[in-house]
């Protein structure tokens, strides 16, 4: 009888060192702090600075080469959500939220192991602000053109462990054009260079370095040359310049001699009447004379020789300042009298 329950205790035993060893596995019953070596396992993470709402790469990596992962969970919240998979995908949210995952293996050598790692959202907005010409109430934003001047603002989102973020001030910002250094410094998160020159483009990239990481959060943009454009707008004698609406071909102008306003979009001046921008008014290619105050505008008096009172009127900006900055218009116009057209 002895002998049996003898038997029973030590079957029970081997029960419970069975069960206990069948779920040794899960983070649940491990003390992980005690007697998992954590130095023996990494977890690496792609791209280095995740992105708010973007997905990550995360890949679990055993330091001893000699030794593999035969087995593995990832944990987060005490909670397994994946199994079998050395490489997995997780989603982040938004700036200011944190995912901590733990990856616990078993290698064919026997050994338990753990790492985990606390994912932060983090980001650096790049913003452009060239130094062109733009008319008022222009809902859009400035291109560069040729040379022209450009502000770049660099906005850290860069987050604490404790998820409070860095002062701009506090980081170390290095900016480069085409790989080479341009200008470097803590707190430089403002520059301003001159943009490409016709038919050129480069890439500017800007790498952001927090005090305590050598690994910097890297953002950059190709910068291109675009063209300037000119656009016709009807003043009108009570509202002024109409800029809801540009004078396009086989326009329908309307009221007593009107007014036309020429707005040269993206040049490189900070006004429409800058003594660098030369206008030159024609109509049916006969050249007009204007204003030397406001050469911008031009008044349509169309002589008797133009019949129905329809005719092409055309204009050109240059910049005499910038060799070959130029921009023009020529549209089709039909005038037409109308008392509406006060307003």
């Amino acid at each position: 009888m002895l002998l049996r329950v003898i038997k029973i205790s030590f079957l029970f035993i081997i029960f419970l060192f069975t069960a206990n060893y069948t779920h040794a596995f899960s983070l649940q019953n491990l003390k992980i702090e005690n007697y998992l070596p954590k130095q023996e396992l990494e977890i690496v993470i792609s791209p280095t600075y995740p992105k708010p709402n973007s997905d990550v790469l995360l890949e679990a990596k055993l330091k001893n080469s000699d030794d593999s992962i035969s087995d593995i969970e990832w944990v987060e919240n005490g909670e397994v959500f994946e199994k079998e998979k050395e490489k997995i995908k997780v989603h982040l949210s938004e700036i200011g939220t944190s995912r901590n995952i733990t990856a616990i293996v078993k290698t064919t050598l026997g050994k338990i192991l753990f790492s985990d790692i606390t994912l932060i959202p983090q980001n650096v907005a790049l913003l452009i602000e060239p130094e062109t010409y733009t008319p008022p109430f222009y809902k859009g934003r400035a291109i560069n053109s040729a040379l022209s001047k450009i502000r770049l603002s660099a906005i850290p989102l860069l987050s604490k462990p404790d998820l409070t973020l860095y002062k701009s001030s506090e980081l170390n910002y290095i900016w480069k054009k085409n790989n080479t250094i341009i200008k470097k410094g803590v707190g430089l998160s403002n520059i301003t260079i001159q943009g490409p020159d016709f038919a050129e483009s480069y890439i500017i990239t800007l790498e952001v370095y927090k005090p305590d990481n050598y690994k910097p959060f890297t953002t950059g943009i190709i910068l291109s040359q675009h063209n300037p454009k000119v656009a016709l707008y009807q003043k009108k004698p009570l509202l002024g310049v109409d800029y809801t609406e540009a004078i396009k071909n086989k326009s329908v102008v309307r009221g007593p001699d009107p007014e036309i306003v020429a707005e040269p979009y993206f040049m490189n001046v900070k006004n429409k009447n800058s003594e660098t921008l030369q206008y030159d008014w024609s109509i049916n290619q006969k050249k007009l004379k204007t204003d030397i105050k406001i050469p911008f505008s031009i008044t349509l008096q169309p002589d008797e020789s133009i019949q129905d009172k329809s005719f092409i009127l055309s204009i050109t900006v240059k910049n005499i300042s910038q060799t070959l900055q130029k921009a023009g218009e020529s549209v089709r116009i039909q005038l037409a009298d109308a008392l509406d057209q006060i307003f």
